[in-house]
């Protein structure tokens, strides 16, 4: 077909640039693209700088504002199809409800000829209504990509998406340049909002439950969110202020995963993080929960343990038999790590497998 290698325009639209995961692929897939040819552009709807310092200077000259003024703002919808009518775009590739929702009907007032929506979760809307608009949205759009398999079986049970096609683009994540995780102490590491279903409540307990067993490890939450105050006062009550440090947001996860000895994945329900990739990308052996997709890279022949969510008595016993590995054993689960998501999860092949789907919906 005439045309069909040409480089695609692709609009890549995230809520805003805060420290989230779906925010960092969004990023990260755009860049991607941006090397392997294409034009793309970066759209953001609300405040948020924190990924500005990941993007590539080629990415943050293509990086486009468009404000939402408040949670509702109609006035978005014509700003945001004004300038999407003037990038042309060949697709609108959207991320999160902020992006389904806005992106998708600018998309279609600018007559964008592809839209595609990713979901990144797994765990039932916090708001009842929510689903009431997912639902008529998705025949808005061209196709659903689930960012793992669980999520795609979320938007089935869920059914968030009645209306349009669904099919699995696993994550992935940048390879060059990862800091590689020794391995020769006991620092837990976790990265994430500080929000209740990330669980990071379950693993300071657990912390404690090693404490009172004589077993010396350290843990390090990375990450902010509403329930940091909450976490602090528990870190007082359990007297683990020597053990446990809360660091806050930080836009180098990578530098931080290479501090840790083993990461620790607490959450209720997971699709597939971002934080979990860049984990076995530093060659971090890996504790998660069988909440969603947290047992994807093992599935896939990571090195690490699935225990239940919400079960503090689980994640410590599962940390005392890591202590108890030699710096050997310790080494090959973080190779294995690292093999799996270097193999599986690299960016360019999640991008080159977008692209492609890009171009099946715009027909070459």
């Amino acid at each position: 077909m005439p045309g069909a290698d040409r480089p695609l325009r692709v609009v890549e639209l995230v809520p805003s640039l805060v420290l989230g995961g779906a925010e960092a692929f969004g990023v990260a897939l755009s860049d991607a693209m941006l090397e392997a040819g294409h034009e793309v552009w970066l759209v953001t709807l609300n405040e948020g700088e924190a990924l500005l310092s990941r993007m590539s200077p080629a990415l943050r000259e293509r990086r486009l504002h468009v404000p939402k003024r408040g949670r509702v703002d109609p006035t978005v919808l014509p700003r945001l199809a004004a300038r999407l009518r003037a990038l042309g775009p060949d697709v609108v590739h959207t991320h999160l409800f902020t992006g389904l929702a806005w992106g998708t009907v600018a998309a279609r007032l600018a007559r964008v000829p592809v839209v595609v929506y990713t979901e990144h979760a797994c765990h039932a809307d916090d708001e009842a209504w929510v689903p009431w608009l997912r639902r008529p949205l998705s025949g808005m759009v061209d196709h659903v990509v689930g960012c793992s398999p669980a999520a795609v079986e979320a938007v089935a049970r869920h059914r968030w998406a009645p209306y349009a096609p669904v099919s699995c683009i696993d994550n992935g994540v940048p390879m060059r340049g990862r800091p590689r995780a020794a391995l020769d102490g006991l620092h837990l590491g976790t990265v994430g909002r500080l929000v209740p279903i990330k669980g990071q409540r379950f693993l300071v307990e657990a912390v404690a439950l090693l404490r009172d067993r004589g077993l010396d490890v350290r843990l390090t939450i990375v990450g902010d969110g509403p329930l940091r105050a909450e976490l602090e006062a528990q870190v007082v009550q359990l007297a683990l202020g020597d053990r446990v440090t809360l660091a806050g947001p930080s836009d180098d996860v990578p530098g931080w995963m290479g501090r840790f000895d083993l990461f620790v994945l607490p959450s209720l329900s997971e699709a597939l993080p971002m934080t979990l990739l860049e984990a076995g990308a530093a060659g971090l052996p890996l504790l998660v929960t069988t909440g969603g997709g947290g047992p994807t890279l093992l599935e896939a022949g990571a090195g690490g343990w699935a225990v239940p969510p919400g079960d503090a008595g689980a994640l410590a016993e599962r940390i005392a038999a890591y202590a108890a590995l030699d710096l050997d054993a310790r080494r090959a689960l973080g190779e294995a790590s690292r093999a799996v998501v270097e193999a599986r999860y690299g960016i360019a092949g999640t991008a080159e497998r977008y692209v492609a789907l890009f171009r099946a919906l715009r027909g070459g």
